[in-house]
């Protein structure tokens, strides 16, 4: 399983504009592929204006091939056009291996937050059964749904925790049962014997469709 993201940032003096573009554009792909697409609020993390468009796979080939034939079409371009002429910068776009899940995460959440970061290459495999286990860990103590990633593209090496909730109040709540736990920080005691981690990203965001 696969996810891929792509986070973008519209400009203040077309914030309406764009986030209805992008709204149409999130249901014009929904409606014209057999992918769901979710679009998301970023509330912290990244600069004041940032959305995110999600989906999931099981082979990122088809995905490609599916989105070329799509992104062909006039309609699309026009469609991506409208959302491109909003933005103050270029996407970023990225991947993730889905390489563990603790709980249930079949279904988008309301509000996600995430913990990302980078390891050296000789760090990755030690890194990955320290990941595993820590989500285990966290699902167990509170009961939030975890998603393990894994990318070697763009910033290879890295990991990202992808946490599921009901509502901020519910990430409010649960993050505090965690944190307040002596064995959440004897894990992270063992992370640093792997290694300083590097270029480590957190953020929030609330699912928008």
């Amino acid at each position: 399983m696969y996810l891929w993201n792509r986070v973008m940032t519209i400009r203040p003096d077309a914030f309406a504009e764009g986030s209805a573009a992008m709204a149409e554009t999130v249901g014009y792909f929904n409606a014209n592929s057999d992918y769901d697409f979710t679009l998301w609020q970023v509330l912290l993390g990244y600069p004041v204006g940032s959305v995110a468009v999600a989906t999931r796979f099981e082979s990122y080939g088809p995905y490609t091939d599916a989105m070329a034939e799509l992104n062909a079409r006039p309609e699309t371009l026009a469609a991506t056009s409208a959302v491109g002429a909003s933005l103050a910068a270029n996407p970023d776009d990225s991947l993730w291996q889905v390489v563990h899940t603790a709980g249930d995460a079949s279904e988008p959440a309301n509000v996600v937050s995430n913990f990302a970061w980078q390891v050296d290459p000789d760090q990755v495999p030690a890194s990955m059964a320290w990941a595993v286990e820590m989500a285990t860990f966290m699902n167990g103590l509170s009961g939030t749904p975890v998603v393990v990633g894994f990318s070697q593209y763009g910033e290879p090496n890295t990991f990202r925790f992808m946490f599921g909730y009901d509502t901020i109040a519910d990430l409010e709540e649960r993050t505090a049962v965690t944190q307040a736990d002596p064995g959440f920080a004897e894990r992270l005691a063992a992370a640093g014997e792997i290694g300083s981690p590097r270029d480590t990203q957190t953020g929030i965001a609330r699912r928008v469709l």
